[in-house]
């Protein structure tokens, strides 16, 4: 085994901050001790510092050799990783663990050849790479987000849920009965919905992926029937299960977490999307994907069999205070925006709805929610 140190840079996966640090290559693992010095790691108020951390081989992944730096990877999402820039390091590891293949060993000679084969193809491509960066980045960025998977959606909202939240007044007593009415309604998601209510004046509700949805006390304050609440749930609930919030976020921050999905750093992408929180509070919607969320919250209200006509409600209540204050207005409508033709859509479908029934469990939930109102 190698006895001497190699000086690296080490992430916890909990933050896109690094610290100095030596690895020692062990046997069977790999030993990191901490550089105590580099203060700009801890924030203030670290009750200790770590000293050492141990890497089992069987846990490090295969690393990855790119522009004179080596990094690996270790464990479980969120990942614990390191960077080296010593020379001697990539030939250590294949030194001290030639059966473990924790990483490729490039000959001089195939070297040279995939040297000259990549200038080469950057010579001919590259203005065509940039030409694709610009114009079919977005796209794929949104294709890549449909098909993410389920779990790593999930993990990602909590993330982002926490970064989001932080900074707000949550309602603790109105966020446990909301989540109470909305256990009533089945809004056909394979998502596990959670509904949180925020303190402020804005008449606002938003998705976050993954399936948290934040609704704040300034619209919930406005609704008046079960049927109503239970139509805007679904609409936003529509949004988490056909992946609206991310496919559009991921228009806006294409390039970033086109990048971060390729190269499967779903810290760096965790890390962008929380500095650009905010535009999941603001975020507009194409009309094609408002009427989508429409049209799942109108059969979610049928399925249940309660009255289409919430929506519709919804609609005119915040319609009328939308135009009532056109200075503050309603954030709402401006992140949701609502057109005469989404309008008379609910209008149609709650005329022809077969008859309606009451729903007492959901209605005294409602009162419940009320009663605590403002």
């Amino acid at each position: 085994m190698t006895q001497l140190p190699f000086q690296i840079r080490y992430f916890d996966g909990q933050s896109t901050q690094s610290q100095r640090a030596q690895l020692w290559l062990k046997s069977d693992f790999w030993e990191i001790v901490l550089d105590n010095d580099d203060d700009k790691y801890f924030s203030e108020g670290t009750p200790e510092k770590p000293t050492m951390i141990r890497w089992p081989l069987s846990e490090i992944h295969r690393g990855e050799s790119k522009g004179g730096i080596v990094t690996f990877r270790f464990g479980h999402f969120p990942y614990q990783s390191m960077e080296c820039r010593e020379p001697d390091f990539h030939q250590a590891v294949l030194n001290n663990y030639p059966t473990q293949n924790l990483i490729d060993q490039l000959g001089q000679s195939v070297l040279g050849s995939l040297m000259k084969a990549a200038l080469a193809f950057v010579a001919i491509t590259l203005g065509v790479i940039a030409l694709a960066y610009f114009l079919i980045v977005p796209l794929l960025a949104a294709s890549l987000v449909r098909v993410m998977p389920q779990q790593v959606e999930i993990d990602l909202g909590k993330q982002l849920s926490e970064s989001i939240l932080k900074e707000s007044e949550i309602d603790t007593a109105r966020s446990v009965l909301l989540q109470n009415f909305a256990n009533k309604v089945d809004f056909e998601s394979n998502y596990p919905l959670s509904f949180t209510v925020v303190h402020s004046d804005e008449l606002n509700a938003f998705a976050i992926p993954g399936g948290q949805i934040v609704v704040y006390d300034g619209l919930l304050n406005k609704i008046e029937t079960p049927e109503a609440l239970a139509g805007m749930l679904a609409h936003e609930a529509a949004h988490v299960k056909k992946r609206h919030s991310l496919q559009s976020i991921a228009q806006q921050l294409s390039r970033y977490m086109f990048l971060s999905l390729i190269l499967g750093d779903m810290n760096a992408l965790v890390a962008v999307l929380a500095e650009n929180a905010n535009l999941f509070a603001s975020m507009s919607y194409s009309r094609a994907l408002e009427q989508e969320a429409d049209q799942a919250a109108l059969a979610s209200l049928q399925k249940n069999h309660l009255d289409q006509m919430g929506l519709v409600r919804l609609f005119e209540i915040l319609q009328t205070v939308d135009k009532a204050a056109p200075k503050d207005g309603t954030q709402f409508f401006r992140s949701h925006p609502l057109t005469e033709e989404r309008l008379a859509v609910a209008r149609a479908a709650a005329a022809t709805q077969p008859l309606p029934q009451q729903n007492e469990a959901l209605n005294a939930a409602f009162r419940v929610l009320q009663q605590v109102n403002k």
